[in-house]
């Protein structure tokens, strides 16, 4: 019976008559008629109509084992793999599949290759050239190849600050005076003062205290124009005061005692005293008897703000001289 043979454009040659794109030729066959139809093919470097010329399905042989080899310019079937997926090998014609992640360079490894004139490679190697000997070298100074370790005199190898010629350099402490100390305060020399300056809070920094000539207060605590001395003669028992008041917010410093009796026979106990508070007591005896106090400096008591340091003999009629010296605090 009559049937339909779809046959490529070698074929409609073969079997004679003219090809275009869509034609059905009917020939005779065994027991009726054949009819040879195409649908589609392009002659060879011409152009492809978008939405006007045929595309045929294509496909593919799927040989995943031994893929045999065509002879140079015969026609062959392209590879797929098992599940359908076209057998691409980008600049490898084995059509062993590439690899992927990281790994060593291999045959199916891609990797990029530097022209032999890339700056690069000129890097690369000045870097393979750094050893112990020849580290990296930075030049910060245009012309000076590294710099000198450890110290040394100034070359043009060895970094130094250079402070600009606007610049007055300063070194001062972490802390102003009477401010919270923050730090280790520093001062290169000591004020030098005849009246004491202004008390500061307790734990606060404070500047160091000298005389006019530089010389550090040490113990004693006060400047020369801070001492203080006094003298009284006591004959009856009648308390009087030795050093007057120091002013409001002011005490004494009591450092030193001298008490001498020169009564040939009346001895008496002498009380050394903080206003009316005895803070020291002694027998000075008939004929010369004395006593003394002195610690180096160290004070032997200090007297109440704005309060007399006063003595008293215990027994009257006797010939008493009492010495005494210290200095003044504002605290």
């Amino acid at each position: 019976m009559p049937g339909m043979i779809r046959t490529s454009r070698v074929q409609r040659a073969a079997l004679g008559g003219p090809v275009s794109q869509s034609d059905t030729t009917t020939y005779p066959g065994d027991g009726g008629v054949a009819t040879a139809s195409f649908n589609g093919g392009l002659d060879d470097d011409s152009a492809f109509a978008v939405g006007g010329d045929i595309v045929l399905p294509a496909g593919f042989l799927a040989d995943d084992t031994a893929p045999d080899t065509v002879e140079e310019g015969d026609i062959g079937a392209a590879r797929m793999t098992l599940s359908r997926v076209l057998r691409a090998s980008p600049g490898n014609d084995t059509g062993v599949p590439v690899t992927y992640a990281a790994g060593a360079v291999a045959a199916t490894t891609p990797r990029m290759t530097l022209a032999s004139n890339d700056p690069a490679v000129t890097a690369l190697e000045i870097l393979d050239d750094w050893d112990e000997s020849d580290r990296c070298k930075v030049n910060p100074i245009a012309g000076q190849a590294g710099v000198q370790g450890g110290s040394g005199v100034v070359t043009a190898l060895t970094q130094r600050v250079v402070l600009a010629t606007d610049v007055t350099p300063e070194t001062q402490g972490d802390a102003a005076h009477d401010a919270a100390v923050s730090g280790n305060p520093f001062l290169g020399g000591i004020e030098a003062r005849t009246s004491d300056g202004t008390p500061v809070g307790n734990g606060d920094a404070a500047r160091a205290m000298g005389d006019t000539l530089g010389k550090q207060v040490l113990l004693q605590g006060s400047t020369h124009d801070l001492h203080v001395d006094g003298r009284a003669v006591f004959t009856t028992d009648a308390a009087a005061d030795i050093i007057g008041t120091a002013g409001a917010g002011r005490r004494i410093v009591v450092t030193a005692v001298l008490v001498t009796n020169a009564h040939a026979t009346v001895g008496t106990k002498v009380e050394i005293r903080d206003g009316t508070t005895v803070k020291i007591q002694g027998f000075a005896a008939a004929a010369g008897g004395r006593f003394s106090h002195s610690a180096g400096g160290t004070p032997l008591f200090i007297s109440t703000a704005n309060t007399a340091v006063t003595a008293r003999c215990v027994t009257t009629g006797s010939d008493v001289d009492v010495n005494i010296s210290g200095y003044t605090i504002g605290n």
